[in-house]
């Protein structure tokens, strides 16, 4: 027991410092900033009935934690065609594919199937 104890307190002593009031306080100005500016973006949008909100989600998202967790700030959140908004989708993008395609020996049947076509 005791050495589970020391394992948690490490631990915890380790993730003191990212969840600290002080700290999460500056987070959660630089979240309500960015909040702020996809209710400013979403308003100027000409067409407010047919909106996509997935990609400025997705772009929001990506804009917080570059801004909280790297320092960085670039408009990611009004700019469609951001440099690091195409890079952070193509790394997701390559990484899904070497996903499934390494799971596509699990698949039942896709084994045999290969196993036949190389015949």
């Amino acid at each position: 027991k005791q050495w589970y104890q020391r394992r948690v307190r490490d631990k915890r002593r380790t993730l003191d410092p990212a969840f600290h009031k002080k700290f999460l306080k500056i987070l959660m100005e630089k979240m309500n900033e960015k909040a702020s500016k996809v209710s400013n973006y979403l308003e100027s949008l000409p067409d407010k009935k047919n909106i996509n909100i997935l990609p400025i989600l997705e772009r929001t998202a990506l804009e917080v934690v570059w801004c909280c967790g790297f320092n960085m700030t670039e408009d990611i959140i009004t700019t469609e065609e951001s440099p690091i908004n195409q890079a952070v989708a193509d790394i997701f993008r390559v990484g899904a594919m070497k996903i499934f395609n390494g799971l596509t020996f699990w698949i039942p049947g896709t084994f045999k199937a290969e196993k036949k076509a190389a015949v």
